[in-house]
């Protein structure tokens, strides 16, 4: 279970999970799916094309910091791959490529929230947030946070620094959240 503490990221939105949208479909198997997302954030669950099991991303009302909900992500099979559960706030546009994000100019020195995270065997967790600038061909890294939580049994919070590589001012902060290492690189049942 992931949440973003909402005073640091003023310029996001839903970043305590309060408000869930429906989605529904057919995914690239011709199978009907649907579920439910955080409205402003997408999930491994809310990208139709790529959904194929069971649900990797879901509302969980039992572990929560504060409000009512967070995101519960598990890692397992989706394309005939193991793969992470995933929350972003950018769009997931392929098994392992993540784009995007909000607008954001803050020079924040961390992102901040709480998080569990319950491993299968050795896997780690991982949380990721990237400042970006776009240059007017490429986006240039402003500045990048990332922890691999191992187990961390209860809701903790955490504080990740981000640690710049530019003087400049950003545009985009982009969010990642996954319950394993990556496609091919996580173990089932991670949480």
């Amino acid at each position: 279970a992931c949440l973003i503490s909402s005073g640091a990221f003023a310029q996001l939105t839903n970043t305590s999970f309060e408000t869930w949208q429906n989605y529904s479909g057919v995914n690239i198997f011709s199978a009907p799916i649907s579920g439910e997302y955080p409205t402003g954030w997408q999930t491994t669950d809310s990208i139709i094309q790529y959904g194929t099991g069971p649900h990797t991303a879901v509302r969980e009302l039992t572990d929560i910091c504060n409000g009512s909900n967070s995101v519960k992500l598990t890692s397992g099979s989706a394309l005939g791959n193991l793969a992470p559960g995933a929350l972003t706030n950018g769009k997931i546009t392929g098994p392992a490529t993540i784009t995007g994000g909000n607008p954001y100019t803050q020079r924040s020195a961390f992102i901040n929230g709480c998080y569990k995270y319950v491993p299968s065997g050795t896997d780690t967790g991982r949380v990721t947030a990237l400042l970006s600038k776009w240059n007017g061909t490429s986006r240039d890294t402003i500045a990048f946070a990332y922890a691999a939580p191992a187990s961390v049994p209860t809701m903790t919070n955490f504080q990740i620094p981000f640690v710049y590589q530019s003087a400049n001012t950003p545009d985009t902060l982009l969010i990642m959240f996954a319950s394993g290492r990556g496609v091919g690189a996580t173990t089932a049942g991670s949480y």
